[in-house]
């Protein structure tokens, strides 16, 4: 979990520094988001596959890869940045929630801010923004797959929260 979180933290911030620093004649910044994005994502994989023998996160990952292999042909990188940014945050989340849940110290309030701050930013703000600023179709159609998942995953996460409700108020 911790090579998770720092990774997440690394693209979290080199996306952040690339849209303060938001320049179409030269995407440095986002070429070294992309790749250590890719870098995370296809380790995260292996490890997913070979050390936990989960296969859980697999298809988001596969899709995550392809999205930003794809974007390398662009120029206009911008809101993908910002999409890279605001999604991260929450896969940052989502890592101290595990490390949180593994060392026994995830309380039910603590869980559901998490619960509450993930849907709000995958299942409205995240396909709000691709709805108003994508125009390529390929992206879109990648997202909507992401989007997919963050309901599911929301959905599995509530179920969770509420049969933990029921047996600590019951």
């Amino acid at each position: 979990m911790l090579f998770n979180i720092i990774f997440l933290i690394l693209i979290s911030f080199f996306s952040f520094i690339t849209i303060i620093n938001y320049n179409p004649d030269s995407n440095i910044l986002w070429l070294i988001t992309t790749y250590i994005s890719l870098i995370y994502y296809i380790g995260d994989s292996l490890r997913e596959i070979y050390i936990f023998k989960r296969y859980t996160f697999l298809f988001h990952h596969f899709i995550t890869i392809f999205i930003f292999i794809y974007n390398l042909n662009f120029k206009n990188y911008y809101y993908f940045a910002i999409f890279t940014f605001i999604f991260e945050l929450t896969s940052i989340i989502i890592n101290i929630r595990d490390l949180l849940k593994s060392k026994k110290k995830l309380t039910f309030k603590i869980d559901t801010l998490f619960l509450f701050i993930y849907f709000i930013i995958r299942c409205i703000i995240g396909p709000y923004f691709v709805y108003k600023n994508y125009n390529n179709k390929i992206q879109g159609i990648f997202a909507i797959f992401i989007f997919l998942m963050s309901y599911f995953w929301s959905f599995k996460w509530v179920n969770n929260l509420y049969k933990k409700y029921i047996k600590l108020y019951k």
